[in-house]
């Protein structure tokens, strides 16, 4: 979901009524069936916005006011820049630019940017979409975005404007934790690796996740890059990681005016 979905349906109203009816808006998930997997969120509850203003940082998240001060600011920003040095040696695909429906050139869709990465090089396996089911996931989950060539798990997330990245991290973390702790996940990931593969693919019966690549294109991997709360999120994230002696390494993408076509070549 974009910021656009909700701002859309605010666009009539006056100014000074448009707060309170993102409040009122609520946003729900919905299977193929039309049955809800989630519970109605309302509006406000979906964007996250920052200020500073007289030395002091506010920020509005997940409905609330923060007042966050100066010394934690530096100390977080420590934090995010030591976890940003870890740099992957992965080689990936540049991010290009696409024909959207209307006819005008924009950047291309994640997804359509994972297949071009697992078409270039096929020792990538995308699997965005690709939910596991599982005991304590009966929803659903996704492992990651791409499977490295060395079984590493690839979270791809663009930061053009002022994106949150928080549940890019959280789900990095999910998978994690679900693959060291619960029995039933690594059987359940075989069966999609095996079947988004075509049986060329498979991972060990013992698999154990030893690195997550977060993966970032649209800007320079600073932590101006991120929300406030998106650089706590990667701080709990790494520190998580690391308990469970997972590594995490950063990889900048590179983007191109190449234009992607439907059948992934680039013009």
């Amino acid at each position: 979901m974009e910021l656009h979905h909700l701002l859309q349906p605010l666009s009539h109203r006056e100014a000074s009524t448009r707060f309170d009816a993102l409040k009122r808006i609520t946003v729900q998930g919905l299977n193929s069936d039309g049955f809800s997997i989630s519970r109605a969120i309302h509006g406000d509850k979906w964007i996250t916005f920052q200020i500073d203003n007289e030395g002091k940082r506010y920020v509005f998240h997940q409905g609330r006011w923060f007042d966050i001060g100066g010394a934690y600011l530096d100390l977080l920003r420590q934090k995010v820049e030591k976890i940003m040095a870890k740099r992957s040696n992965l080689l990936v695909s540049d991010w290009p630019q696409e024909v959207k429906p209307k006819g005008n050139i924009g950047v291309a869709v994640e997804g359509r940017y994972n297949l071009l990465v697992q078409h270039d090089d096929p020792r990538f396996l995308r699997l965005d979409t690709k939910l596991l089911y599982t005991m304590q996931h009966t929803k659903g989950f996704e492992v990651c975005d791409l499977l490295g060539p060395d079984d590493e798990l690839i979270h791809v997330k663009r930061m053009d404007g002022s994106v949150s990245a928080s549940h890019l991290f959280n789900q990095a973390l999910v998978a994690v934790e679900a693959l060291r702790r619960q029995p039933d996940t690594v059987s359940k990931m075989q069966e999609v690796v095996r079947r988004e593969s075509e049986g060329k693919r498979d991972i060990p019966d013992d698999f154990q996740p030893t690195k997550v690549v977060l993966a970032f294109g649209g800007r320079l991997t600073t932590p101006e890059a991120l929300f406030t709360f998106s650089q706590v999120t990667l701080a709990r994230c790494a520190q998580r990681l690391a308990e469970l002696e997972v590594e995490l390494e950063i990889l900048e993408i590179k983007d191109t005016p190449k234009i992607l076509k439907e059948d992934l070549s680039l013009e």
